[in-house]
């Protein structure tokens, strides 16, 4: 039975016995979030779907929150996945198979992507930067290089009527 179905807006609307069961399995599939479990399994195991989890998300800003926060804690998840695979690497010693190295360095490339998305800020290749800029009023600094132009330009006019030759001549 489909239960999740669209409304006026982008959003989805669940019924009440959806959203009852979700609440009732909420704190397990947040923390199978958290794990790196994957969205699209945990969803059917406890009796819901993706589309319901979403909208259950998008009518419950305390439910998304929540949500965001298992998310980003599932990037630690696949970083310890990315820490076993190295030590287990190192355990085998110089017994590594080629094919072995092939496959876990694929394992670790893809796991490592998988943090880099779930929580950026720790593991993204690009850093976030902040900056906070404080204003100051210009209009004091504006004013002083007024007068300074203006005072300028007085002693400008100043020299050149100085040097203004008149030349009084009677033309016969």
């Amino acid at each position: 039975m489909n239960d999740a179905h669209a409304t006026s807006g982008s959003l989805l609307h669940i019924s009440d016995s959806a959203v009852a069961i979700i609440d009732a399995a909420w704190p397990d599939i947040l923390e199978e979030i958290a794990e790196g479990g994957i969205i699209k399994k945990i969803a059917p195991k406890y009796g819901t779907s993706i589309h319901r989890l979403r909208a259950y998300r998008a009518q419950n800003p305390k439910a998304a929150q929540e949500w965001d926060d298992a998310w980003n804690a599932s990037a630690d998840a696949f970083f310890d996945r990315v820490l076993q695979i190295v030590e287990d690497l190192e355990a085998k010693g110089e017994d590594v198979q080629i094919k072995d190295a092939k496959a876990a360095a694929q394992q670790l490339k893809a796991l490592y992507w998988l943090a880099s998305k779930r929580n950026p800020r720790v593991y993204g290749d690009h850093k976030t930067l902040d900056v906070n800029m404080a204003f100051a009023d210009m209009t004091t600094i504006i004013q002083d290089a007024a007068r300074r132009r203006d005072a300028a330009r007085a002693e400008i006019m100043s020299e050149r009527q100085n040097r203004s030759i008149t030349i009084d001549a009677e033309v016969v």
